[in-house]
């Protein structure tokens, strides 16, 4: 018997990419999805995330805005939300 596997991680400015990319090459082969979400990234980052996600189905981007680098509560919402549409 086989169950479905999601993965999801938060992002802000990678455009560099390394970890992005390592990260999606070592987990999409095993999960039928990945959700990424951006927490305010103003590098290309996002712009990278969206064209990855034209062209594979098993990756969706969702855009939250800034990250809450001061409310430590906040965070741990947007997580548990994160982890929830898993």
């Amino acid at each position: 018997m086989t169950y479905p596997l999601s993965a999801c991680c938060f992002i802000r400015n990678n455009s560099v990419g390394f970890c992005l990319f390592e990260s999606m090459a070592s987990l999409l082969p095993l999960c039928q999805q990945m959700i990424i979400m951006d927490l305010g990234s103003d590098d290309g980052t996002l712009e990278i995330l969206y064209d990855i996600s034209k062209n594979n189905p098993k990756v969706s981007v969702i855009y939250m805005g800034s990250f809450p680098f001061t409310d430590a509560n906040v965070f741990a919402t947007l997580a548990n939300d994160l982890i929830a549409m898993c």
